[in-house]
C-alpha cells in the first residue's frame, strides 16, 4: 500500500493531487488537497464530494474552479478533504453537477488515516501548472436603473412534464441612467420555470425603445436552486402540491378568454380562426 504522508505536510503549499491518485492510507489529523479533471466543460459545472464514514454520511464538501487543462482542456476542480482520525476508513464520492442536475458520478475513492510515524513516505507526482490564457475581460458598467410596473395576476400553469410554469407579466416600464434611456415597449415579462425538484429557471425578454426611436432586446437566464437538500425537496413538495390547483386556475382561465375571430366578409372557401 501507498501513502501520503509527506505529500500531507504540505498542506496548500504546492500542487494539489490528482484525486484518481489518492492512496489507500494517509496521513491522519491532516487536511488533503486534491483536484479533478472532468469533460465536457461547462462555466456552470460543479463540482461536490460526498463522504461516508463507516457507513455514515458526512457533510459533504464542494470544490472550487482550478483552470483547464493545458492540454486535454478538460475543465479543473480543487478541493480540501477534512483531516482523517487514526484507523478511519472514509469513501469519497464525487459527483458532477449543472443548473441543481447530477450530469455524472466520478468514480468513487476509499482511503484509511493512519498515524504520522507509521506511514511510509510515498512519492508525488506533481501535474504541469495550467497555461490557458484568458479569452475574454469580464467588467461592470452601470447603464442604468431599471423600473418595471407587474401585470397583477401572473399566468401559470401545470404540472407539466418539466414542471410548473409561471409567466410574470411587465404591463409597463422605464430605463434611465448615463448610458440608456428608454421605455419597455411591448409585452415583456419573466416566462420562469419552477421545476419539479424545486429549482426555478428564470427567462427574461424585454424590449427597450430609446429615445432616439432604437429597439433593443434584452434576454437573460438566471437559477434560482437553496443550497440546502432539505430545502429543495420542501419546495418541490410545495410545486407538486401547488401545481395541481394553479393548473386547474389557468385552464378556467384559458377558458373564460376563449374567442371566435371572423371575417367580416368570408370569401367561399373561407376558414374560421380559432384563438
Amino acid at each position: 500500500m501507498t501513502t501520503l504522508s509527506a505529500y500531507a505536510t504540505r498542506g496548500l503549499a504546492r500542487e494539489p493531487l490528482a484525486f484518481e491518485a489518492l492512496p489507500a492510507e494517509m496521513s491522519a489529523d491532516v487536511p488533503h488537497d486534491v483536484f479533478f479533471s472532468v469533460l465536457p466543460a461547462h462555466p456552470s459545472n460543479q463540482l461536490i464530494i460526498e463522504r461516508s464514514s463507516s457507513g455514515r454520511e458526512q457533510p459533504s464538501v464542494r470544490a472550487w474552479p482550478y483552470g483547464r487543462d493545458p492540454v486535454t482542456g478538460a475543465q479543473r476542480f480543487r478541493a480540501q478533504l477534512p483531516p482523517l482520525a487514526a484507523d478511519e476508513m472514509v469513501e469519497y464520492k464525487p459527483m458532477l453537477t449543472r443548473s441543481g442536475l447530477l450530469l455524472r458520478k466520478l468514480p468513487t475513492r476509499t482511503t484509511r488515516g493512519v498515524r504520522s510515524d507509521a506511514a511510509p513516505i510515498a512519492p508525488v507526482s506533481t501535474p504541469p501548472p495550467p497555461t490557458a490564457e484568458r479569452r475574454y475581460e469580464w467588467a461592470s458598467e452601470f447603464l442604468g436603473a431599471l423600473t418595471v410596473q407587474l401585470a397583477e395576476v401572473p399566468e401559470s400553469f401545470g404540472p407539466a412534464p418539466d414542471g410548473l410554469h409561471i409567466t410574470f407579466y411587465i404591463a409597463s416600464g422605464e430605463i434611465h441612467g448615463p448610458k440608456i434611456n428608454a421605455k419597455i415597449r411591448g409585452e415583456a415579462g419573466d416566462w420562469m420555470l419552477v421545476r419539479r425538484d424545486g429549482v426555478g429557471v428564470a427567462d427574461v425578454r424585454i424590449t427597450y425603445e430609446t429615445d432616439d426611436g432604437a429597439l433593443l432586446l434584452s434576454r437573460y437566464y438566471g437559477i434560482f436552486r437553496p443550497r440546502s437538500r432539505r430545502i429543495r425537496a420542501r419546495a418541490a413538495q410545495r410545486v407538486r402540491s401547488s401545481a395541481a390547483a394553479c393548473g386547474r386556475a389557468a385552464v378556467r382561465n384559458r377558458a373564460s378568454k376563449l374567442a371566435v375571430a371572423e371575417p367580416a366578409a368570408m370569401p367561399r372557401g373561407g376558414s374560421r380562426y380559432y384563438g
